[in-house]
């Protein structure tokens, strides 16, 4: 036998039930994608966050102080990457 259950609620209850359980799957969601995905930039985006020239970027390449993604031809860079030099570069360790 099925029974039935009446429960009386206004609706901003069950909005905010409602936007409660959405906000917490969301966010149980969001940072596994994030962890998941690495970010990459080109070459004159990575150029231009660490404010250097697109020649002196290949420069630090070639000598092994920035990692390089190549997919295909497109040459990327993880902004983790970048951001490890910025701090090397702040602490004065790199040069360009």
């Amino acid at each position: 036998m099925v029974q039935n259950l009446l429960i009386q609620a206004s609706l901003s209850d069950i909005e905010a039930v409602v936007r409660k359980v959405l906000d917490d799957r969301l966010n149980d969601l969001i940072p596994q994608r994030k962890e998941d995905t690495p970010l990459y930039l080109t070459r004159d985006e990575a150029a231009k966050m660490l404010r250097i020239s697109l020649p002196t970027l290949a420069d630090w390449t070639r000598q092994g102080m920035i990692p390089v993604q190549r997919i295909g031809r497109r040459v990327l860079y993880a902004i983790s990457d970048i951001e490890n030099t910025l701090e090397g570069k702040k602490g004065g360790r790199k040069n360009g």
